[in-house]
């Protein structure tokens, strides 16, 4: 595991704050999904990165490669992220998806959700270069997790391109235009 995947980027000192992003982000805490869209060098990690800074959020950052397009990867960097916030957490999961009798992975993610529902503090879930994922388990485990995720967890994603997400059942994602 590369822990350098799991730190929130730092912005340069010179940034330029963007409070209108920020109060469009601030309504997305009222949503399970935040989705930006952009095309390389519009500044997603940068505003998002500045925004958790400077509101003080709690997140959970995972900055995905195409390595991360494997099911245990994906989720053994989501749990070590959502443990960076709370240390204790993901245990019991970890020990299933690392078995050698590993269940299916729609069954560790329905564990790894009711092991979230022990947490109370509200949280980002970011998941930054989603365009990256190209595997058709991951969009299904990522969906199944907008699905059912508690109302404390806002996942973030960050892209490139609009992800292949079958986001119907949730309401309208707050997207930064």
């Amino acid at each position: 595991m590369l822990l350098t995947k799991l730190h929130i980027p730092q912005a340069s000192q010179n940034i330029v704050h963007r409070p209108q992003l920020y109060e469009k982000l601030d309504t997305g805490l009222s949503r399970k999904l935040i989705l930006i869209s952009a095309p390389a060098g519009f500044g997603k990690t940068t505003v998002v990165s500045d925004w958790i800074n400077l509101r003080k959020i709690p997140a959970a950052w995972i900055s995905l490669d195409k390595g991360d397009n494997d099911p245990v990867e994906f989720l053994n960097y989501i749990i070590s992220g959502i443990q960076g916030i709370h240390n204790s957490f993901g245990a019991s999961t970890l020990g299933l998806l690392n078995s050698p009798n590993r269940p299916s992975d729609k069954s560790i993610a329905g564990l790894l959700i009711n092991e979230i529902l022990r947490i109370t503090q509200n949280f980002l879930l970011v998941l930054d270069d989603f365009h990256l994922v190209e595997s058709g388990e991951i969009l299904e485990l990522t969906t199944y997790l907008l699905d059912h995720i508690p109302a404390n967890v806002h996942i973030v994603i960050l892209t490139r391109s609009d992800p292949a997400l079958s986001v119907s059942k949730i309401k309208k994602p707050a997207t930064i235009d």
